[in-house]
């Protein structure tokens, strides 16, 4: 037995002591600054480089006793390790003939390199080279942070009083997050997916498994995140949502600078190790990092990109070489998330989120004294892995008959234990299956989760109670019409049903003193197509002269600017039915047959074949196509989500009016065309352009001719007509000014980044320019009214000055062009804006 003991004994010291872990870290002997992405290898072949401050780590033999060192521009330099120094520092020099020159001739170097690997991109991008692949993908997100770095003193508070200090409270954070990083982890989330390629489909996802710590659900806009690229083959590589130019786009030579670090061997395969980074620095964080290039094919080994702001995020992939296809097909990724040094801005979700320094929260040291200050998010740290497994390349895969780029399997939430044990590409620690209770218990202390539903709903102007919400959108409105706007509404949601929808408003005008309502239901015919068959009959309100696109989705604001200020509508008492299809994800389709009785609410007649109409029942069916082709989209048990909203977007609609039919009164046909895009470069802020435009033909009466959304109201000075801007309206051209059967109307927007003036003041600045034409023919058939056309082109131009106080700002725009007016303050349009925002 003993013998067995020393035998164990000793092949564990064996193996105990055959690898040692090296650290230090590599500077200018001159400067003593960090010089990251310096190579750091051993003379049997193992490799590393250092991080952004020059630090390393690389675990080597135990026999290895040196180390060789290479940075571009400095001499090479060897060190003798024993195992027994805890930490080198090693310091380099700059070589005889000069670091910039030295640097020129790597950068130059590396420049052709990457030429050759961006003309080899269609023979090694697994996507382009590949007919079809299929895999297995096990994610996993963790937030943590070592026990070690945080000292565990409760801090004791005191305000600074004239006489000295005062008490306030204590604060225990240290100490019980030190007490609970000890055995578990803060927050984890894993996912297992199939994804299958074909260059026919593309590639698909469908969601086998989630599993979200502290929550019973999924929340389907993090699932469908785009946490980072599949390879870096494509011109844009994402980050968080966000997308830069990709190290291998082909304009990536205008944007980074390349320069070999050192050439290696890496699995076999030799490598150069290339370092890039962004040709001109800016004020929001810029990809940096290193590519291991393949010397025979030219192909991406492994990848490292670095983004160094307010957070530091790296992101990591390596390729696996597959000898039968030959090709270097991604096998593992990683995403480290941790508190950075930089003052730079890091852009998240398209710059949607931008953590700044603003954002930025410090103690006021004036007013408070920490006896042991501690912030949590200088230690706590975020990381996320995928790894790549049962991947079968070449091979037939399945036809995504969806076309959802992303699906998510109706067992997701529910797998067994067995699944997760078969699926995990490595077991799970106690450390992380704790952390499933303890996220558990903090989201139902602080009901995280039903906190986030409620924000959820409220964004788009719901307020969940129970199978019902309230529509926030209806409880209060103004105009110059109906005064005071009072209201309720409900709408079924998923807690009643899935498959069937059912809604109802009321609301009462206090200046018209008149009760309007409506109310509809639907029933889902096909999840995939998202095929509903519905039904509407609603008595109320509506603009003269404005043009609503039925495929449109829901928008809510905290206030509708327009509203305010429109004093012209006409009553209709509708009833409908609807069909509802997506022919693909992207192209979404309505079908409305509608039969409408309207009585306009000012003194008006319409002449049509000798007869004067001042009300009127006008029958019509409505074809309306709405189209996203860079959107994206996830198919859930519950329908359709929308994961990624992405311009440019198309609408089309066919309206055709027929006399005699269910009573109508008139023929006509109408063509409507709508497109939005906006551009978001990162750093100079955002380009906003919507094209409308229309056609009628036929007897068309004056509440369904075309108004170009003006938004002046009346009066003789400009403060007499000061009022909410309405953000797409013509600011300058007063209502029922013009009316078209024809038009066309072209607005272009650009707002700057926001601009720091004092303390908190940041406005945004802006400037706008809109342009309309149109015509009208038979204008005399319209009695009572007098109203103008648009054939000489509506112009107007100005600025903007938002979010001066609280979302609140000012806009000044000007009138000229051919309907320029003849007094100079009629032309004048000043009002104040309201942007909401997050504080982002």
């Amino acid at each position: 037995m003993k013998k067995v003991f020393f035998v164990i004994l000793f092949l564990h010291c064996s193996f105990g002591i055959g690898q040692v872990i090296i650290n230090g870290v590599i500077k200018d002997a001159n400067a003593n600054q960090g010089l990251s992405y310096a190579s750091i290898r051993t003379p049997s072949g193992m490799h590393t480089v250092s991080n952004s401050n020059g630090t390393f780590q690389i675990e080597v033999p135990q026999d290895t006793a040196k180390l060789l060192v290479n940075y571009p521009g400095y001499n090479p330099k060897t060190i003798v390790v024993d195992g027994i120094q805890e930490f080198h520092e090693i310091l380099l020099i700059k070589e005889d003939k000069g670091f910039k020159e030295a640097f020129r001739q790597s950068t130059h170097d590396g420049n052709e390199i990457i030429r050759k690997a961006i003309a080899n991109k269609s023979k090694n991008d697994p996507e382009r080279s590949l007919e079809s692949f299929s895999l297995k993908n096990y994610n996993k997100v963790i937030a943590t942070a070592d026990p070690s770095d945080i000292d565990g003193q409760i801090d004791s508070v005191f305000i600074k009083k004239r006489k000295g200090l005062k008490y306030r409270t204590i604060d225990s954070t240290g100490y019980k997050l030190k007490k609970q990083l000890n055995t578990s982890h803060l927050f984890i989330t894993e996912k297992v997916s199939s994804i299958t390629f074909n260059q026919e489909d593309g590639r698909h996802e469908t969601i086998l498994g989630s599993k979200v710590s502290g929550f019973e659900k999924p929340v389907y806009e993090v699932l469908g995140l785009k946490i980072q690229s599949f390879s870096f083959y494509h011109n844009k590589y994402t980050l968080f949502g966000t997308d830069y130019t990709s190290p291998l786009s082909e304009k990536a030579l205008k944007k980074y600078s390349y320069r070999i670090l050192d050439t290696i061997t890496t699995n076999k395969n030799p490598a150069y190790l290339i370092h890039f980074y962004a040709k001109k620095s800016r004020k929001s964080a810029t990809p940096e990092g290193l590519l291991y290039i393949d010397i025979n094919t030219y192909a991406i080994q492994k990848g490292i990109i670095e983004l160094k702001g307010i957070i530091n995020i790296t992101a990591s992939q390596e390729f696996r070489y597959d000898p039968e296809e030959k090709v270097w097909f991604p096998d593992r990724k990683e995403v480290q998330i941790a508190k950075g040094s930089s003052k730079n801005t890091v852009n998240l979700f398209g710059g949607v989120l931008q953590l700044t320094e603003q954002s930025e929260k410090e103690i006021d040291t004036t007013k408070t004294k920490h006896t042991n200050y501690f912030d949590a998010s200088e230690v706590i740290k975020i990381s996320i892995e995928d790894q790549n497994y049962d991947i079968s390349l070449n091979t037939p895969v399945v036809k995504n008959n969806t076309k959802f780029r992303i699906e998510v399997d109706e067992k997701a939430t529910n797998q067994t234990e067995a699944f997760w044990t078969t699926n995990r590409t490595e077991p799970i620690t106690i450390k992380e299956r704790n952390a499933y209770p303890y996220a558990d218990s903090i989201t139902k202390a602080k009901k995280a989760e039903r906190k986030i539903k409620l924000i959820r709903k409220l964004l788009v102007g719901y307020f969940p109670l129970g199978p019902f919400d309230l529509d926030t959108k209806s409880v209060i409105k103004y105009n110059n019409y109906e005064g005071f706007r009072l209201g309720a509404g409900l709408t079924t949601n998923n807690k009643f049903s899935n498959i069937l929808r059912f809604n109802t408003y009321g609301a009462f005008g206090t200046k018209d003193q008149d009760f309007k309502y409506g109310l509809g239901g639907a029933v889902r015919l096909h999840k995939n197509t998202s095929m509903w068959l519905g039904f509407d009959y609603i008595d109320d309100l509506v603009e003269t002269g404005s043009t609503s696109f039925i495929t449109d989705t829901r928008a809510f604001a905290i206030f509708e600017p327009r509203l305010f200020n429109i004093s012209m509508f006409q009553n209709s008492k509708r009833i409908a039915t609807h069909l509802t299809y997506d022919f693909n994800p992207r192209i979404s389709s309505k079908i409305r047959l509608q039969k409408a009785d309207i009585i306009p609410k000012y003194n008006y007649s319409y002449l049509n074949e000798g007869m004067a109409f001042e009300t009127y029942k006008i029958t019509t069916a409505t074809f309306g196509i709405q189209w996203t082709p860079y959107s994206r989209y996830m198919l859930t048990s519950e329908g359709k989500k929308t994961i990624k909203n992405s311009f440019p977007q198309f609408s089309l609609q066919y309206t055709q009016a027929v006399k005699g039919l269910l009573d109508g009164y008139f023929t006509f046909s109408k063509l409507d065309f709508k497109a939005t895009y906006k551009l978001t470069p990162l750093d100079k802020g955002r380009t906003n352009f919507l094209i409308n435009a229309g056609l009628g033909l036929g007897d068309i009466p004056l509440t369904h001719l075309y108004q170009t959304a003006p938004n002046q109201p009346d009066g003789t000075t400009v403060l007499q007509r000061f009022s909410v801007g309405g953000g797409d309206s013509f600011e300058t051209m007063f209502f029922n000014e013009f009316f078209s059967d024809k038009y066309f109307s072209l607005q272009a927007k650009h707002y700057f980044k926001r601009t720091k003036i004092i303390g908190k003041l940041r406005p945004e600045f802006g400037i706008a320019s809109r342009f309309a034409i149109g015509d009208i023919k038979d204008s005399e058939n319209h009695q009572s009214i007098a109203f103008n056309s648009l054939n000489r082109g509506y112009m107007e131009s100005g600025f903007e000055i938002n979010r001066i106080l609280k979302g609140f700002g000012l806009s000044f725009m000007y009138r000229h062009g051919a309907y320029h007016l003849p007094r100079f303050e009629d032309n004048v349009s000043l009002k104040f804006t309201y942007y909401f925002s997050f504080g982002f």
